[in-house]
């Protein structure tokens, strides 16, 4: 698949990912029949945020997994499998030093939100990165987001 990903296709994907350009009707915040709409677009560009992290980290681009995850976070930033991936990306580009920092701002969010701790899987990707263990696609073959 690597070689799919010339130039020419990581256009059209960023210029695709650039096209979401906020929530839909963003002024419009109380009408049920757009916050449906709205929750619905945003799902799909978050999904699409990932697909990309997932591609990237394959091809062995791993800034621009790391761009495509921080977009992804700034709209939802308890999504573990996507604090998960950019611990990894940020493993793989020598900032080892940034996990635990990473893995604590999504304990806090948790925490604040809902009362949780993050999942036994987060904790254990963090203590093997820290650990050492050099990230492969057995890291993050079977993330997947639920939308």
């Amino acid at each position: 698949f690597a070689n799919r990903l010339t130039p020419a296709v990581r256009s059209l994907v960023s210029q695709a990912v650039d096209t979401y350009a906020g929530d839909f009707l963003a002024g419009d915040l109380y009408s049920d029949s757009i916050r449906d709409e709205r929750q619905h677009l945003m799902q799909r560009y978050i999904g699409v945020l990932f697909r990309l992290a997932l591609l990237y980290l394959s091809v062995g681009d791993n800034l621009q997994a790391l761009e495509s995850l921080k977009r992804l976070l700034d709209k939802d930033p308890i999504c573990e499998p996507a604090v998960r991936l950019l611990m990894i990306a940020s493993a793989l580009l020598g900032s080892r030093n940034r996990i635990p920092q990473i893995c604590d701002d999504l304990s806090r969010r948790l925490e604040e939100s809902y009362g949780l701790e993050p999942d036994e899987l987060t904790i254990a990707l963090k203590d093997r990165l820290l650990a050492g263990e050099k990230p492969g696609p057995g890291m993050w073959k079977n993330e997947v987001i639920v939308s």
